[in-house]
C-alpha cells in the first residue's frame, strides 16, 4: 500500500542495478525509513505508532545506514566474501537475540519468584487464592471419599482412594493446602485404608491419630491383615470415632478380644471378619463363634464371615436372630471343620427378609452342607408346594427374599495333592426352589458345580418368578448342555397375563436378558455343548460374555454363531468376549488367536476365515 509522506516514484532515488540484492534492499530500507520518519513528523499517517514505530525507526536508521556504508566501501571482488560474512553476522545476530530473550524470561521468572517469596506465597497458593477455603476443603473431602458404587470393586487394591495417601500428598504440595488441611482435618479423614501390605499401622500411631481429633468423622476403616493390633486400638476407636460405620477387620489376630470388638459393634453397619487368625489352641470353634457373635447387632447391614473354617453351626442362627436389617451376607469357604455343617435357610428367610446378596460358595466341608430344616420336614412350610398344592394365596404367604439380586451357592474346585478336587453340592431341586422363592429381582445367579439339580428343577425355579437374570454361571451343571440351551434357556413361556381373565398371555424367555453366560470354565469343561447348542445361542439378544471352555465345538460352529442371527445384526452381535480355551475341536490357530486377543470375537472370526482360505489354497494346489 501507499504510505503517506513518501515521495512519488519519479522523485525516488535510483538504486544501482549492478548492486547485489542485499545492497539494494538496504538502500530501499534506508530511504523508506527516512521518509516514514518524515511522514510521521509531518502529521501524516504512518504504518506503525508507539513503541513499534520507534523500534522500526531505530533498526532502519542504524542497521540500514551501516549496511549501506559498508557495501559502498567494498570492492566488487570482495562482494562474495562479504555475502558469506553477512550471513554469519545474521546468524550471530539471531543467536544473540535468542540468548537475550532467554535472559529476559529468566529475569522475569526470578523477579516473580522473589515477589511471591516476599509476599509469602507459592504458585499453588496464587492459583488457589481466589477459591474460598470452604470450597477448597470440600474439593479435598470429595477427592478422599470412597464412592459407594465402587466400594465392592476388587480393583481397589491397586486403585486406592481415601485419606491415605491423598491427604499427605496434598499437605506436602504447598503451604496453602497444608493450612486448609490443618484447619479441619476431620473433614478429609473419613475413609481410611490401613490394610497390611499398604502400610503397617501400630497401636501407638492409631491412638495418636484418634486422640488428635483427626479421626473424629471417620466412617470407613480398613484394618485387614493387621494382626499386630491389640485391644488398645479398638478402645481408641470406640472413644474417639463416634461416626465409624464400616469396619474391615479381616485377618485379626488373637491379640484382640471379643469384648474389644463388641465395644464398637453397636455403631457398625458393615463388618468384615474374614480370615480370622484364630488357632484351635485359642478357642477354635468356640473362639470364632464368640468373635462373630460379639459383632452382631440390629444395625448391621453387611456382614462377611468368609474363610472361617472353625465357624460353628450356631453362628448363622444367631445372625438370623440379631440382624433383621441385614442386606448382604457372605459365608463362603466357612464351616469346614464340622463333620455336618447346617445351613439354616428358613431362619435366614424369616429373620433377614431384606437380604439382597447371599454368597455361600464352598460352604461346609467337602461332603457338602445340610439344609435345615430338611426338605419335607414337619416344620418345612414349602412341603405342600412339593405335593403340588400351591395357590396364589399360599404362594404369597410363604417366606422368601423379595429383594434378592445376587445368589452364589456353587461348589468350586479346591487344590488337592494330585491336582484339584470338586466338593459335593447339596443344592437339590427342592433347595433351589426354596432359595429362589419370591426372587423376582434376581440378576446374578451362580450355581457352578450344582450337579444334583435337574433340568426340571432349574426350569421350575427360574420360570416361576421370571427374574431378570443378567448373569448365569452354570458350569458343571445340567444346564451346560445342548438340551438345556434349547429347552430351558431359549424356550418361550408365559410370564404373565395382560388381563385379569388370563386371555392374553405375555411370552418371555431367559435368553432375552442374559448378558453373561458361563457354561464352561478352565477347571470345568462344557463337554456336552456342541455346534447344535451354538446354533441356539444365536437367539440370545443381549449376550456380551460367553464361557465355552472345553466345549465340543468346531470352527464352522463358532463362525456360524458369530455371523448368524437376523439380517441387520452386526458381525459378532453383542458379544464382547467368548472363552474357547481347551476346545479341542477348534484349530490350533483359532485357539492361539483367542488366547492372544483376550477372547475377542472378531479376532477369533478373522482366524477362522484365514484358516478356511489356507485350506482352499491347499486344495487348489493339490488339484
Amino acid at each position: 500500500g501507499r504510505v503517506q509522506g513518501a515521495a512519488p516514484a519519479a522523485e525516488r532515488p535510483q538504486v544501482d542495478a549492478d548492486l547485489p540484492r542485499a545492497d539494494r534492499r538496504a538502500r530501499v530500507h534506508l530511504v523508506l525509513g527516512v521518509r516514514l520518519e518524515r511522514g510521521a513528523a509531518g502529521g501524516g499517517r504512518a504504518l506503525f505508532s508507539g513503541p513499534v514505530l520507534e523500534a522500526q525507526r531505530e533498526a532502519v536508521r542504524v542497521g540500514g545506514r551501516a549496511r549501506l556504508k559498508k557495501r559502498v566501501q567494498l570492492a566488487p571482488s570482495d562482494r562474495v566474501e562479504d555475502s558469506t560474512m553477512d550471513r554469519e553476522e545474521e546468524e550471530e545476530t539471531l543467536a544473540a537475540r535468542r540468548k537475550k530473550l532467554k535472559r529476559k524470561r529468566a529475569d522475569a521468572q526470578r523477579a516473580d519468584a522473589r515477589a511471591m517469596t516476599r509476599a509469602g506465597l507459592s504458585f499453588a497458593e496464587q492459583s488457589t487464592r481466589a477459591l474460598p477455603r470452604d470450597v477448597l476443603l470440600r474439593i479435598f473431602a470429595m477427592a478422599t471419599e470412597l464412592p459407594a458404587d465402587v466400594a465392592d470393586d476388587a480393583r481397589r487394591s491397586t486403585h486406592r482412594t481415601g485419606a491415605i495417601p491423598l491427604v499427605p500428598k496434598l499437605a506436602s504440595t504447598c503451604r496453602a493446602f497444608r493450612d486448609v488441611l490443618r484447619e479441619r482435618p476431620e473433614s478429609v479423614w473419613r475413609v481410611v485404608d490401613l490394610s497390611y501390605g499398604w502400610c503397617r499401622p501400630s497401636d501407638a500411631v492409631i491412638r495418636r491419630l484418634c486422640a488428635s481429633g483427626q479421626w473424629a468423622k471417620v466412617h470407613t476403616l480398613n484394618l485387614s491383615g493387621c494382626a499386630t493390633l491389640t485391644d488398645k486400638t479398638y478402645a481408641a476407636l470406640a472413644k474417639h470415632c463416634p461416626e465409624l460405620k464400616h469396619l474391615d477387620a479381616s485377618g485379626m489376630g488373637d491379640k484382640v478380644t471379643a469384648g474389644a470388638l463388641a465395644s464398637i459393634a453397636g455403631r457398625l453397619e458393615s463388618a468384615s471378619l474374614d480370615h480370622l487368625s484364630l488357632s484351635p489352641a485359642r478357642g477354635g470353634v468356640r473362639g470364632a463363634t464368640t468373635y462373630v457373635a460379639s459383632a452382631l447387632t440390629g444395625r448391621l447391614k453387611r456382614l462377611s464371615i468368609a474363610a472361617l473354617p472353625w465357624l460353628g453351626n450356631d453362628v448363622l442362627p444367631a445372625v438370623a436372630a440379631a440382624c433383621a436389617s441385614l442386606t448382604s451376607l457372605n459365608v463362603s469357604e466357612s464351616a469346614k471343620h464340622d463333620s455336618v455343617a447346617k445351613f439354616p435357610w428358613l431362619a435366614l428367610m424369616t429373620g433377614c427378609p431384606l437380604i439382597e446378596s447371599l454368597s455361600a460358595t464352598n460352604f461346609g466341608p467337602t461332603t457338602g452342607w445340610t439344609p435345615w430344616p430338611a426338605m419335607g420336614a414337619a416344620n418345612d412350610p414349602f412341603a405342600f408346594v412339593e405335593r403340588g398344592g400351591d395357590g396364589p394365596d399360599e404362594e404369597d404367604a410363604l417366606p422368601g427374599w423379595r429383594r434378592l439380586r445376587a445368589l452364589a451357592i456353587g461348589v468350586g474346585a479346591t487344590r488337592a495333592g494330585n491336582g484339584y478336587a470338586w466338593g459335593v453340592s447339596s443344592v437339590s431341586d427342592g433347595v433351589l426352589l426354596r432359595l429362589l422363592w419370591h426372587a423376582e429381582a434376581l440378576e446374578d445367579l451362580d450355581v457352578t458345580g450344582c450337579w444334583n439339580a435337574s433340568l426340571h428343577g432349574f426350569e421350575r425355579a427360574l420360570y416361576r418368578w421370571w427374574p431378570p437374570l443378567r448373569s448365569l454361571r452354570a458350569a458343571r451343571t445340567k444346564l451346560a448342555s445342548d438340551e438345556a440351551i434349547e429347552n430351558v434357556l431359549c424356550v418361550e413361556r408365559v410370564s404373565r397375563f395382560a388381563d385379569t381373565n388370563k386371555k392374553f398371555p405375555v411370552f418371555r424367555r431367559l435368553s432375552s436378558t442374559l448378558e453373561t453366560l458361563e457354561l464352561g470354565s478352565p477347571l470345568s469343561h462344557a463337554k456336552r455343548v456342541t455346534d447344535d447348542g451354538l446354533r441356539n445361542l444365536q437367539k440370545f439378544d443381549t449376550l456380551r460374555e460367553l464361557g465355552l471352555a472345553g466345549a465340543d465345538v468346531t470352527d464352522a460352529g463358532v463362525r456360524r454363531l458369530l455371523e448368524g442371527g437376523p439380517p441387520n445384526r452386526p458381525v459378532g452381535g453383542t458379544l464382547r468376549a467368548i472363552d474357547v480355551s481347551a476346545c479341542r475341536g477348534l484349530s490350533r490357530a483359532v485357539r492361539s488367536a483367542a488366547t492372544a486377543s483376550g477372547a475377542r470375537p472378531l479376532e477369533i472370526l478373522a482366524a477362522i476365515r484365514r484358516g478356511e482360505k489356507e485350506k482352499e489354497k491347499e486344495k487348489e494346489g493339490g488339484v
